[in-house]
């Protein structure tokens, strides 16, 4: 009897696309094995989860069916689910959100039409375009995670990450949170005595459950002063040290070249450019995606 749930749990996984039906996995009574590190350790929980982590945790579940690793390949597959990685999107729901959102417009023109002709109008061009430049809500999960990758990027200057920030909250507002302090979200502190590189990782834990606008802004003030304070974790690393690039002879003129090319740029579009790059490190993020990106910011 308890191999056959655990069997149904794993073909679960393995299988469905549902979030709810797989949260409710962890409610299933089953009698879980001890955690084991033979099977290897637990995938680190992240920002940000691919396939191939996905894949890895089923097989350390199969091996070693603890809870705690049960909770993890849960949370990695829904992840998956809301950014909608190839594989793991949900085509039930995809085809009755394009159903619902298909006959509000057919529903819009008929709604327009004259009393006398009562006849259906042609789609709208504009309201077309607007139906896929919209944001889904595994848009706004990967713009998050990008957000928060940004946050840990040591190659992004503190000031454009704030007023990347801002821009973001005027464009979607509905990504984030309202500050919220509890047993799982701990308060901010405004003492600077107590900014500690471990103050700094336990907020932008709290981040990941409260994404609220002024979370964002004070770890941002948190790194900055962690910087300036020389803590070796949080230092700048310019763009040309990244990459390699030196200025030494049969370069300048490219580097020259490249300088001449950011300083033509406008804060708007390196702002865009910033949160692209962020974007495209994603490995399951679609072309799509950040063309949605692009357009909302212009």
């Amino acid at each position: 009897m308890v191999n056959n749930i655990k069997d149904e749990i794993l073909n679960t996984l393995a299988n469905s696309n549902d979030p709810k039906e797989l949260k409710n996995l962890e409610t299933r009574e089953v009698e879980f094995e001890d955690y084991n590190e033979v099977w290897g350790e637990l995938i680190d929980k992240s920002h940000s989860y691919d396939k191939e982590d996905f894949e890895k945790s089923l097989i350390q579940l199969e091996k070693n069916f603890c809870h705690v690793r049960l909770e993890r390949t849960i949370e990695i597959k829904i992840f998956l689910i809301e950014i909608g990685a190839e594989g793991f999107v949900s085509t039930s729901d995809s085809i009755s959100k394009i159903n619902m959102q298909s006959n509000s417009l057919v529903a819009d023109s008929v709604g327009n039409s004259s009393d006398e002709s009562m006849q259906r109008k042609p789609y709208d061009e504009s309201s077309v375009k607007q139906l896929f430049e919209e944001f889904s809500a595994k848009d706004l999960r990967t713009l998050k995670v990008s957000l928060l990758n940004l946050l840990l990027d040591n190659s992004k200057p503190i000031d454009k990450l704030t007023i990347l920030l801002s821009l973001v909250h005027s464009k979607y507002p509905e990504l984030f949170n309202e500050y919220l302090e509890d047993e799982n979200n701990d308060p901010i502190d405004l003492d600077q005595e107590n900014w500690t590189v471990l103050y700094f990782h336990s907020q932008n834990t709290a981040l990941e459950t409260n994404f609220s606008i002024d979370r964002y802004k004070h770890l941002l003030d948190v790194r900055d002063f962690l910087r300036k304070k020389g803590e070796s974790d949080f230092q700048f690393i310019s763009e040309t040290k990244k990459s390699g690039q030196s200025g030494q002879s049969g370069q300048s003129g490219q580097s020259g070249q490249s300088g001449q090319s950011r300083q033509s740029k406008s804060l708007l579009d390196e702002l865009i450019d910033m949160l692209v790059e962020s974007l495209s490190k994603m490995k399951e993020v679609s072309c799509n995606l950040i063309e949605k990106v692009k357009s909302k910011f212009k």
